[in-house]
């Protein structure tokens, strides 16, 4: 008997394709170093040197903020039914 018939030989693979060459080696150019600030055209500030903006005004806080939602029983609630508006 002849087994090869049942179990044929695999093909041959195929070749690998040919291999590039790596890219070429580019000099890096690198900027100047510079300064980042200019001592010169740094502005000045001084802190608490001005009349507040909003002095005499009211101020707006959280507590002024709040509203009102009529901290008293709905209307519906003693009926003894749904709840339902």
């Amino acid at each position: 008997m002849c087994i090869k018939a049942f179990f044929p030989k695999p093909p041959d693979p195929t070749p690998l394709p040919p291999a590039t060459p790596p890219p070429p080696t580019i000099a890096p150019v690198k900027p100047k170093i510079r300064p980042l600030l200019d001592p010169k055209k740094i502005a000045k500030v001084d802190y608490g040197s001005k009349v507040k903006r909003n002095e005499g005004q009211k101020q707006v806080t959280a507590d002024s903020l709040k509203i009102n939602v009529g901290g008293g029983a709905p209307p519906a609630a003693d009926t003894g039914g749904l709840n339902v508006t």
